[in-house]
């Protein structure tokens, strides 16, 4: 069966006083349209882009538990790698700081 699961998280504090640890995502690339994503910490509001705004994603603004990985299917209007693709998360602009995939 191909069924997916969607999870909701709430948050009962105001943001400025959530403790979230910095976000350690990693994205590795799959095949020509998919990536897989993952991180060692809770990730919130993971958002997946590029500077060129050439890809498209079939999952985005994911919430990444830590440890597990979500595969996201890619299209793209020419070949791509996994430099390209950019992130912010809610982690990251609690921290006040942007991440670039290296």
């Amino acid at each position: 069966l191909n069924h997916k699961t969607y999870v909701r998280y709430y948050f009962l504090k105001p943001l400025n006083q959530i403790k979230l640890k910095p976000d350690d995502i990693k994205i590795r690339y799959l095949n020509q349209n998919t990536i897989e994503v993952c991180s060692k910490n809770f990730c919130k509001d993971v958002f997946l882009y590029d500077d060129l705004n050439v890809l498209q994603f079939d999952n985005n603004y994911i919430t990444l538990e830590p440890g597990c990985s979500q595969q996201i299917k890619v299209r793209a209007s020419s070949n791509f790698n996994n430099k390209q693709i950019r992130y912010i998360s809610l982690n990251s602009i609690l921290q006040n700081t942007m991440y670039e995939h290296h």
